[in-house]
């Protein structure tokens, strides 16, 4: 289930950031920046829980703010491939379309991770343009950063089956 973070979460979040898996996909961030994410009504850091423990996290900021729109910062699961990033993505997004936040919703990925694009497309986010060499990996060279941003209108495909997300409820990565 998606809750709220809170500090004791804080550790978990910097794990899943510093797995050796996530060095060239995933920013470095002090705890005093995620601490501060907690209290700031512009942004929302989430947690997935499973079996009452944390499983992944979603960080957005900008949210409710003019501009761009809201931006996905951070995400990652704790175990990819368990369906665990996708439930947490369509909570996230099911809260933001409630609070009607939704609107301009955009992140980042490095333009070589195939799986984490894939992944965000099936979400319903589409390229909308391509950053070279601003992707800085913290474990190697640095890439293009590819734009996507989600399709309020259109979004994935409903059906009974999978949950409304267009296809069966899976977690190949992102972030």
């Amino acid at each position: 289930m998606m809750r709220l973070a809170k500090p004791d979460d804080i550790p978990f979040v910097q794990k899943v950031l510093d797995a050796p898996e996530n060095l060239d996909k995933l920013a470095a961030y002090t705890d005093a920046q995620l601490a501060a994410a907690l209290g700031d009504a512009t942004q929302r850091l989430w947690i997935w829980e499973s079996w009452g423990t944390p499983a992944a996290f979603l960080w957005v900021t900008g949210v409710g703010q003019l501009g761009r729109g809201p931006k996905i910062e951070e995400f990652g699961a704790e175990v990819p491939g368990r369906g665990i990033g996708t439930r947490l993505f369509s909570a996230a997004l099911s809260e933001l379309r409630a609070q009607c936040l939704h609107k301009g919703l955009w992140l980042t990925v490095a333009s070589d991770n195939a799986q984490a694009i894939r992944f965000y497309e099936r979400l319903g986010f589409r390229a909308t343009d391509l950053r070279p060499a601003v992707w800085h990996r913290r474990a190697g060279p640095v890439a293009d950063a590819l734009i996507m941003a989600f399709d309020a209108d259109a979004g994935p495909a409903e059906t009974e089956a999978d949950g409304g997300l267009g296809h069966p409820a899976q977690d190949n990565g992102g972030g």
